[in-house]
């Protein structure tokens, strides 16, 4: 959703945005939001569930599902 809202991948290392840092960047981002709460919790939600539908998939690259496979190893069972 931030990638999405502040055209991160259209950033350069020397622009101005990249002098801000990434957090003062989502910060400015989320405040010059056009939209109402709901509407930013919302696109939010969404985001998530893309993330979700996206990390189920059989299909990830090797160091994605690495990545996936470190993070469960590492969580304390319950």
């Amino acid at each position: 959703m931030m990638i999405r809202l502040a055209s991160c991948l259209t950033c350069d290392l020397d622009s101005y945005r990249a002098s801000l840092g990434c957090c003062t960047c989502a910060r400015r981002t989320v405040g010059g939001f056009k939209g109402t709460d709901d509407d930013i919790i919302r696109l939010f939600e969404e985001a998530r569930e893309e993330v979700r539908r996206y990390l189920s998939r059989d299909d990830l690259p090797i160091g994605v599902a690495a990545l996936i496979e470190k993070a469960e190893a590492s969580r304390p069972s319950k």
